[in-house]
């Protein structure tokens, strides 16, 4: 069982005691009818400091709760000086009852945010594996490689032909000099697009360079015709989301496509697949 999987199973055991303590309350407030008002009023101040607990943090739960067991024993000696009345279980138990509801809701709530964060964790996790890019959510030259050895396979097996696509911005060199940042991540960003708006449920994107020159990729299911297809649907939709766009009025901006498709009496491996596609463009 992974790591996520363990604290789930913490979170369901905890959330198990905590059912078990409420009934419990439940339970001695029903046996102690005589004395429901006294329960229903110490049931409230617990729930208070929960509450101001969940809300507030940690801390104020806890210092309200010492705030609440201090009034609980001034009270004590008061009826027990004053009133000379024992000390006698009921009391005891809710003494004991908001310190075990705040242990409860903290381990709760460290276990959920343990989760939480694990959830978090998977996209950097798959950044630092090198095959995701935080900066555009595309994964990227070492993802390719594998998802290329997978495309292939299945070429091999079902004889369905495997393409893949390749786009770039012309004159990006130029255009850099020209261009703020934040207009370039825009053209970036409206490249991608191009590319999602394009491509059928099974294709694949990704960036396959993020350096002087950014190289955009597809893997296809489909034979060399049908990539330059999809190709020219790209560049068309990339004319569209431009023409949309106010930012670059005045600006040529055109992008370079190139298309080649899975040959297994020249390609061996997935790097010759990658190699042909990067000299292709």
């Amino acid at each position: 069982m992974g790591n996520k999987g363990k604290q789930v199973l913490v979170l369901n055991k905890v959330c198990f005691s905590f059912f078990i303590v409420v009934m419990l309350i439940t339970a001695k407030m029903t046996i102690t009818s005589e004395s429901l008002l006294f329960n229903i009023t110490y049931l409230g101040l617990i729930a208070i400091t929960i509450i101001l607990a969940l809300f507030g943090g940690l801390l104020i739960g806890s210092v309200s709760d010492a705030i609440f067991i201090t009034i609980q024993i001034l009270y004590l000696f008061y009826l027990h000086v004053a009133k000379n009345v024992g000390f006698n279980l009921i009391f005891i138990y809710w003494l004991m009852a908001p310190t075990i509801l705040l242990s409860l809701l903290n381990l709760m709530v460290k276990d959920i945010h343990a989760i939480d964060f694990k959830d978090k964790e998977m996209p950097e996790e798959m950044i630092n594996q090198g095959t995701f890019r935080e900066k555009n959510r595309l994964r990227t030259n070492e993802a390719f490689i594998q998802d290329a050895g997978v495309f292939i396979e299945t070429s091999r097996r079902f004889i369905i032909p495997t393409s893949t696509v390749l786009i770039k911005i012309n004159s990006l060199k130029q255009l850099r000099s020209v261009m703020s940042e934040n207009q370039l991540n825009a053209l970036i960003d409206m490249v991608t697009e191009s590319l999602n708006v394009s491509k059928r449920g099974n294709d694949i994107s990704y960036l396959l360079n993020d350096g002087d020159d950014i190289i955009w990729a597809q893997l296809l299911y489909t034979d060399l015709e049908g990539a330059y297809t999809v190709a020219m649907r790209i560049e068309e939709n990339f004319k569209i989301i431009l023409n949309e766009s106010k930012s670059f009025n005045g600006t040529a901006i055109s992008l370079q496509t190139a298309a080649v498709s899975w040959d297994s009496t020249e390609m061996k491996t997935p790097y010759d697949f990658t190699n042909a596609a990067m000299h292709a463009i």
